[in-house]
């Protein structure tokens, strides 16, 4: 079963409920979600990392921005939003108020699977649900908020998700060998041979680069690395004891400075700053989650 990733230890009980789906067949399409509601009484910012796995997120509370460092300007976020793989930290968002969110974890290429489009055609992006995925996300999205005003019911409110998200299962596309490798890399933790899954997939190493990108906007290379950065992210909050050292080394960098060069290419912040930005943060850590 997925392991949905929090930092609640310093938070008060039931700001944050993770389920897994439903059994079934969304299981191979949803890693699970995370219901979040919490009253945020100060300006707090969370970091956007760097991740592989699109989500679905729902605001049932307040408006909340996000500083986006393309542009340099803030935007007020959709109720409804689509928010693909990130390559590196796209983000932070500015958050305040009633913080409530119910948040949807795709498995690798479920948004083409489910859904016809491809994950690299959201690379880097957090846009309006509605625009992509069709009329059907305001249905859902009015559904959400009735049961919200109910009492926020987590169960319900993923029936409501579930019951929307199964209507595209008898189009759904079968998994194949570009998928199957994503799926390699996110066991292994990102230290699957490339050149093995080339193999594997029946194509040159060349053509396996190619087609891996045109599916998630990303070469096999750096999907690696993004995993490899969550693993070692959920070590350390997993495990907070653990040295830096420790986790480099049971993350397979090289060693700890070759670790701490990933962190800053891929969000910015060495280890140690990354995590306090984390650690300050309302909720679960926006991370794709664990698959193994």
């Amino acid at each position: 079963m997925a392991r949905l990733l929090t930092t609640l230890d310093s938070l008060p009980a039931g700001v944050a409920t993770t389920l897994p789906p439903a059994e079934g067949s969304l299981c191979g399409h949803v890693q699970g979600y995370v219901y979040r509601d919490c009253l945020v009484d100060r300006e707090v910012i969370q970091p956007v990392s760097a991740n592989t796995n699109p989500m679905l997120v729902f605001r049932l509370g307040d408006a909340y921005e996000a500083f986006e460092y393309v542009t340099g300007r803030f935007r007020e976020l959709p109720e409804a939003m689509l928010v693909g793989p990130q390559s590196r930290r796209p983000a932070d968002l500015r958050i305040t108020g009633r913080h409530v969110v119910f948040i949807v974890f795709f498995q690798p290429a479920a948004l083409s699977r489910l859904f016809g489009v491809p994950d690299s055609e959201f690379l880097g992006t957090a846009v309006d649900a509605a625009d992509y995925l069709g009329a059907g996300v305001k249905d859902l999205m009015r559904r959400l908020r009735e049961v919200h005003a109910r009492g926020g019911d987590p169960g319900e409110l993923r029936r409501g998700v579930e019951d929307f998200l199964q209507a595209r299962l008898a189009a759904s596309l079968e998994e194949g060998p570009i998928l199957r490798a994503a799926l390699a890399l996110h066991h292994s933790h990102g230290l699957a041979a490339l050149d093995q899954l080339a193999q594997a997939s029946g194509h040159s190493l060349r053509h396996f680069n190619r087609a891996f990108q045109r599916q998630f906007g990303m070469t096999p290379k750096r999907y690696a690395r993004v995993v490899r950065f969550g693993y070692a992210m959920r070590l350390k909050l997993d495990r907070p004891r653990l040295s830096w050292a420790d986790v480099s080394q049971e993350a397979g960098y090289y060693d700890q400075n070759h670790m701490a060069k990933e962190f800053k290419c891929l969000v910015g912040e060495g280890p140690s700053a990354f995590l306090r930005s984390v650690s300050a943060s309302p909720g679960p850590f926006r991370q794709a989650p664990h698959l193994a």
